[in-house]
């Protein structure tokens, strides 16, 4: 992964994409287009190499229902730009918007749940066997901090591959032809080559994480290594890439496993990226709390939906057991404690992360977007979040007393596939303060005589890349 290219010229594009030999396999194709300059660039740049070589392509594009009139915009541009380029398109619309309110989850995760549904479903409605997407060195970049930030392993920390047979379990191959070049690269190649292209109003949002980083921390990075901070970390991915495919080999070598012992003697990165196999092959997303729970309690059940468990057997095997009974769901016992004076972030669970602060009482404190005011000395050193369990009883602020859970979700009209998915904390003495998207606990609220306040903001954040670009 060398330094990212800082012009674009249609010759070294198809030296390029020729080198990474993946055209002689794939003779129909989809071009995830959002509208954005990069998928347009890819667009235009792969177009008449793919005629050249004789592959057959579909423009895809998923309306989310989100934005309005600029929403329905960005549809008709790209169905415009397969007429022009002679490809067929295909323009989906999907209600986002509703599976925010079925899940609990953040707009950037649904929105990109929503997109690998419609991409996975497109490929075998079209019979295409890869999908092309925008993405550039800088994704890659900003890829690498929220991996971070979660606590990934060297197979995420390495970030994204050109060619990646991995990302969907039982879909297209994912190709990215612009990931050698840098955001500013395929823009100026893009304004050189009078193309038009949309603008996402949201891009300038610093609420989701990836927009944190790309208008914050990476404008922070910029000052603080003028000499450019790109080129070394591009450098440090493609060796944790290195690391990675060597741990492939192993897997692919030992694996499966012919007896306990076999798995007891391979060693840790090997069992924690073939485990990471497993659960994706299963269709989850193998976050590292997945990865650790198996790796250290096998014959324990781990949830990854309402409705399933993974579980891993002595020879390193992952398998899904179906938990669901309409007549006795089962309880998620997943745990997650902190200590609120050893940091100021965690990630929870497979997509949540959780920001907090002490600050001083003052009367009328500032509330952040999605944030949260508590009067810390109430709530104590150390906190758990975790799901609901049966019995559980919360005093909601403005109430006098308290109620069950269960009654506080019927009132509410909390949909049952989503209570067990929701995050809960509970404070030092074992007591629910806050559950996620509902209201905070009477007897932790903030009062006149709060002297310390804590200041708690709770996302779920995407995954990985975006899909288009």
């Amino acid at each position: 992964m060398a330094a990212p290219a800082s012009s674009i010229s249609r010759q070294a594009f198809e030296t390029q994409v020729l080198q990474q030999d993946w055209l002689g396999r794939h003779q129909n194709v989809l071009i995830g287009v959002s509208g954005g300059a990069d998928s347009v660039a890819l667009t235009h740049l792969i177009t008449p190499i793919l005629r050249s070589h004789g592959v057959e392509a579909t423009l895809i594009h998923v309306h989310h229902g989100l934005r309005g009139q600029d929403a329905d915009t960005d549809a008709a541009f790209v169905a415009a730009l397969a007429n022009e380029l002679g490809w067929q398109s295909h323009i989906e619309r999907v209600d986002t918007r509703a599976r925010i309110e079925r899940r609990k989850e953040s707009m950037e995760m649904a929105a990109r749940a929503d997109r690998r549904r419609v991409f996975q479903d497109a490929a075998r409605r079209f019979r295409s066997t890869a999908l092309l997407t925008g993405h550039n060195a800088d994704d890659q970049i900003e890829l690498f901090f929220i991996r971070l930030l979660r606590g990934a392993g060297i197979e995420g920390l390495a970030g994204m591959r050109a060619v990646d047979a991995t990302t969907y379990a039982h879909g297209p191959v994912v190709v990215r032809p612009l990931l050698a070049y840098s955001r500013a690269a395929v823009r100026h190649w893009a304004h050189a080559e009078g193309l038009p292209f949309r603008e996402d109003a949201s891009n300038t949002s610093t609420d989701p994480l990836r927009n944190r980083i790309r208008l914050e921390l990476i404008p922070t990075l910029e000052r603080l290594a003028p000499e450019g901070f790109r080129s070394p970390m591009l450098r440090c991915m493609a060796t944790l890439s290195q690391h990675a495919a060597w741990v492939d080999a192993e897997i692919d070598q030992h694996l499966p496993a012919g007896s306990e012992a076999e798995w007891e003697a391979l060693s840790i990165p090997v069992k924690r990226e073939a485990l990471a196999r497993g659960i994706r092959a299963l269709g989850a997303v193998p976050n590292e709390h997945r990865i650790d729970s198996l790796l250290h309690h096998p014959d324990t059940p781990i949830s990854t939906d309402p409705e399933t468990r993974l579980i891993r057997d002595p020879k390193g095997a992952v398998r899904a057991l179906s938990t669901h009974n309409p007549a006795t769901p089962s309880f998620d016992p997943t745990a997650v404690p902190i200590d609120l004076n050893a940091s100021l972030s965690a990630s929870i669970g497979e997509n949540g992360f959780l920001e907090w602060a002490f600050t001083p009482a003052v009367k009328r404190p500032p509330t952040p977007q999605g944030s949260e005011w508590f009067d810390a000395d109430s709530i104590g050193p150390t906190v758990t979040l975790r799901h609901w369990r049966s019995g559980d009883r919360f005093q909601p602020i403005g109430m006098k007393g308290s109620m069950t859970l269960q009654d506080w979700f019927v009132n509410q009209k909390i949909p049952k596939e989503s209570r067990r998915r929701l995050w809960l904390a509970e404070d030092s003495n074992g007591r629910i303060f806050w559950i996620e998207g509902q209201r905070i606990s009477e007897i932790h609220k903030r009062t006149g005589t709060t002297s310390r306040g804590l200041l708690w903001r709770f996302t779920r954040q995407e995954e990985g890349p975006t899909e288009t670009g």
